[in-house]
């Protein structure tokens, strides 16, 4: 449920996460390790704290995710700035309209372009094709989605 919000609140925030890297993988991390020190069911001398097992693996939980969090977020944070500095944080704003999985990896999962118009699949330009003076056939004929 936590992890859904945060995948929610990204666009709420204007966050850049395409994959859900942070609403999934940090959220659901950070949720199920501090759980376990609740949870923990007794073994070997352990229990979480609705088991009877006291705060000493609560406070192990807590502190090993702060410790990955401040970890993992400082090489990031390193990676990142390389990667800005080598080869740039992001694409082309035409690249990005282009498609990047033509434009970056020269392939395509799906054809959505029409090869005859250069257009999106199903669809009908009413201006002009690029290097023609007038609209396709199909434009003309008022045929639309």
């Amino acid at each position: 449920m936590l992890s859904a919000l945060a995948v929610g609140m990204k666009y709420k925030i204007g966050l850049d996460d395409s994959l859900d890297v942070i609403g999934v993988h940090l959220v659901s991390g950070i949720v199920g390790t501090v759980a376990l020190g609740f949870l923990a069911i007794p073994s070997e001398g352990q229990a979480g704290l609705f088991y009877g097992g006291g705060w000493a693996l609560m406070g192990s939980q807590v502190t090993s995710t702060v410790f990955a969090v401040l970890y993992t977020g400082v090489l990031t944070l390193i990676i990142g700035m390389l990667i800005k500095v080598t080869m740039g944080l992001r694409i082309s704003t035409q690249d990005e309209v282009d498609g990047i999985d033509v434009t970056q990896h020269a392939e395509s999962a799906y054809s959505l372009k029409d090869e005859a118009t250069g257009y999106f699949a199903g669809t009908s330009p009413s201006r002009p094709l690029p290097g023609t003076a007038e609209a396709p056939a199909h434009a003309k004929e008022g045929s639309s989605l």
